[in-house]
């Protein structure tokens, strides 16, 4: 009987390591923490959130990231080998999922709310084709693609992810664009940008084979803690200075916990370059989504009591 237990134990244990293999390897979990926080900041931004607008956002997610890897070839090669033969052997699958969810976004957007939204959606698709897709693929000659460009990898990712969670929700359901939505914008560029420097630490070596010119592989790692340790500094010194001004409310302080994430994974060098970590820091920092998400609506239903 116990013998029994432990091998239906094991069954249940490697099929749930397999499922979230394949949630990381096609990104699922970037796709979620979109999702939540395009939830999060229309709650501190008292936006309307209609369900069609996570679909989209979470459509439009998937698109990007899965069109990433069909160009991230030799940088995973070396950076996650597996992830690399899966996306050599899934081509096909990962080009039509990629025009099928765009063709859905494109088509929901107009039909869902205010059509002007369809100019941002179109705006984020181009900033990430031009991410991921060498330009000497298009009519524009022998150009490097976006991402092999040093700081313009990442400015270009975290006004996608302002653009896409932020903005994109408001001007859809016709809400006017106020001080939060900018604030919000702003910190969500900033909190980008440093996910994104601590993944180009992980993947240094992928991505000097892949000639991608990240500031780890140009300045080292502790040029990149610098960066990320300035921007978690402005990124902060910028929200209280928005709750001081007034443009926020004070609840809008539980954002903080974020640089305080930031602030106590930098100094971690062991878990910087183990790809199971960055993987936990992003599954926190959606769960810390979700939880400020919570908190900033029942603060909102207790002022309409």
């Amino acid at each position: 009987m116990i013998r029994l237990r432990n091998e239906q134990t094991e069954i249940v244990v490697g099929w749930f390591r397999r499922l979230i293999k394949r949630i990381v390897r096609n990104r699922i979990h970037v796709v979620v923490c979109a999702a939540s926080a395009t939830w999060a900041w229309a709650q501190l931004a008292n936006t309307p959130l209609p369900i069609t607008n996570l679909v989209i956002v979470s459509l439009m997610m998937f698109c990007i990231y899965e069109w990433n890897r069909l160009f991230d070839m030799v940088e995973d090669q070396i950076n996650s080998p597996s992830r690399a033969w899966h996306s050599q052997n899934s081509k096909a699958i990962l080009i039509y999922g990629c025009i099928l969810s765009l063709v859905l976004c494109l088509m929901l957007v107009p039909l869902t709310g205010n059509p002007n939204a369809l100019g941002i959606l179109i705006l984020v698709v181009f900033l990430g084709v031009l991410y991921s897709t060498p330009l000497s693929l298009m009519p524009f000659g022998k150009i490097s693609r976006l991402k092999n460009i040093p700081i313009l990898k990442n400015v270009t990712s975290g006004i996608g992810w302002s653009l896409l969670v932020v903005i994109y929700p408001a001007v859809h359901t016709a809400q006017p664009l106020t001080v939060k939505h900018g604030v919000a914008a702003a910190l969500m560029f900033g909190s980008v940008w440093m996910v994104e420097l601590i993944w180009d630490i992980r993947d240094q070596k992928g991505d000097r084979a892949a000639k991608v010119q990240t500031i780890p592989v140009l300045k080292g790692i502790k040029g990149a803690f610098d960066w990320i340790s300035t921007l978690n500094v402005i990124t902060g010194l910028g929200l209280l200075t928005a709750v001081v001004m007034g443009w926020v409310p004070e609840y809008w302080l539980i954002i903080l916990t974020n640089n305080l994430l930031i602030y106590v994974w930098l100094p971690e060098e062991e878990i910087m370059f183990n790809r199971k970590w960055s993987h936990l820091l992003i599954t926190i920092q959606t769960l810390l989504l979700v939880l400020i998400g919570v908190l900033a609506s029942h603060i909102n239903w207790l002022k309409n009591i």
